[in-house]
């Protein structure tokens, strides 16, 4: 192949002190099949030997294109890779992760053989599948209600990296990944995405294999300026577009939350729990969430305390949920 030929895929790989795994990531995309990509490789700021490793690796690839900034983040790295990215498709890849075989011929057949605006694929994480147990093609005209019932397989629809999207789309609509979040980038970004498009494809088959990292939801530190509020403007947007009733939406804003608030009580103690507590479910959104199931026959007990301002009873039973979900994870042990 000429190396010099332009790609048809864009696979962006943002990096920060990731010399133990690097090159790992980058060889499962060398080993696929399929050849006419590039690497976008965008060192964060890395104080290791990332960055040696990155130009060393580049010098014996054409295909993979090294960019240096200073530490800004995640957000900032991948924005910069879309930026510069040659390809019809783009794709994510985190420096700990890795492409399974057979993964890059199989998207671009399944793109090029079918009319879809995306295609999300299923993942192996820490050796398990996840999977999304469908596949096909899905429409927002017919399937919009079953692609949000989709979402709540958070591993496989909130994350980016498991998924192929259209190169055109990113730039005729001006999507990015927001920048100065403490959490959910890559959710605001597919939910952008989603809101844009009008079909999606899915592949059940775990092409993407997906390390748990430290900083999960339980062990990062806590941002108080974070709050839901971005991620369900986006979903309203889609309930609006799509004609959905916007009660289940309402309905699932509340569960989630309250989970949410009742899986980082797994990790924190009471004091910080009632805080994030409190910054949650005195959220605009949940709010008028809580106030829009009054009197409906969706109108959980946890909507009917958040809307009384019960924060400390709700608080209390979140810790006793964490206090449960932390006695399940060692009984799985």
């Amino acid at each position: 192949m000429n190396c010099e030929a332009k790609p048809d895929i864009s696979i962006i790989i943002p990096v920060y002190n990731g010399e133990k795994s690097i090159e790992k990531a980058i060889k499962s995309v060398q080993e696929q099949e399929y050849r006419k990509w590039e690497i976008i490789a965008i060192d964060d700021g890395s104080t290791d030997k990332t960055l040696e490793m990155l130009n060393k690796i580049s010098k014996l690839d054409k295909r993979i294109i090294v960019c240096h900034q200073k530490n800004s983040g995640v957000s900032v790295a991948r924005n910069t890779g879309i930026k510069k990215a040659a390809g019809k498709y783009v794709m994510f890849l985190d420096c700990d992760d890795e492409f399974l075989g057979g993964y890059l011929e199989s998207a671009i057949k399944f793109l090029q053989d079918n009319k879809s605006d995306i295609l999300m694929v299923s993942v192996l994480r820490n050796e398990s599948k996840v999977q999304w147990n469908t596949s096909g093609i899905y429409t927002m005209i017919d399937d919009a209600q079953i692609l949000f019932d989709l979402s709540k397989k958070r591993v496989l629809f909130n994350s980016v990296c498991n998924k192929v999207f259209k190169k055109d789309i990113i730039d005729s609509k001006g999507l990015n990944f927001p920048t100065g979040r403490a959490m959910g980038e890559d959710l605001i970004f597919v939910q952008k995405y989603l809101n844009c498009i009008d079909s999606v494809g899915i592949v059940d088959v775990p092409y993407y294999k997906y390390k748990s990292r430290a900083n999960s939801a339980t062990s990062r530190n806590f941002d108080s300026r974070w709050t839901p509020d971005a991620f369900y403007e986006l979903w309203e947007c889609y309930f609006a577009k799509n004609n959905l009733n916007f009660a289940i939406l309402y309905e699932r804003m509340v569960y989630d939350y309250t989970k949410y608030v009742a899986q980082v009580a797994s990790a924190y103690s009471y004091r910080e729990t009632k805080i994030i507590a409190r910054t949650v479910f005195m959220s605009k959104s949940i709010q008028k969430a809580c106030l829009s199931l009054k009197n409906t026959d969706r109108d959980s007990f946890f909507s009917k305390q958040i809307r009384k301002g019960n924060f400390k009873t709700i608080t209390m039973l979140c810790v006793f949920l964490g206090f449960l979900r932390n006695v399940k994870r060692r009984m799985l042990k």
